[in-house]
């Protein structure tokens, strides 16, 4: 995935981030302090989180457990940045071609 986040403004750097506790980091809910790693892990200065979620709803949705994404949400960002089956294929074949390769000792020896 390359994206350069300076270009994106804070409302859709959030959603991203928001997407990204669902995909890499295998949370079904977040909270504010999730959203805020992801600015610190990158050194950048968090932002209203707070705030720009409450923007965000319908989207992101928020309950007792915290906030979520919506099923339409996480489909679109599944599709613009997740695993795709062509990356899936490449790495079952990378797999298949260790296995067929032979061992370098054995050919030496």
């Amino acid at each position: 995935m390359v994206f350069q986040y300076p270009s994106l403004c804070r409302r859709n750097g959030l959603r991203l981030f928001a997407w990204l506790q669902h995909h890499l980091r295998k949370k079904d809910r977040f909270s504010t302090t999730d959203i805020n790693w992801c600015y610190k892990a990158l050194s950048f200065k968090p932002s209203n989180t707070t705030q720009y979620l409450m923007e965000g709803r319908g989207e992101l949705l928020q309950d007792k457990q915290g906030y979520h994404c919506e099923g339409k949400f996480l489909a679109k960002y599944n599709a613009d940045y997740g695993i795709h089956n062509i990356t899936l294929n490449i790495r079952e074949k990378v797999k298949n071609l260790i296995n067929a390769v032979p061992d370098v000792g054995e050919k030496v020896a």
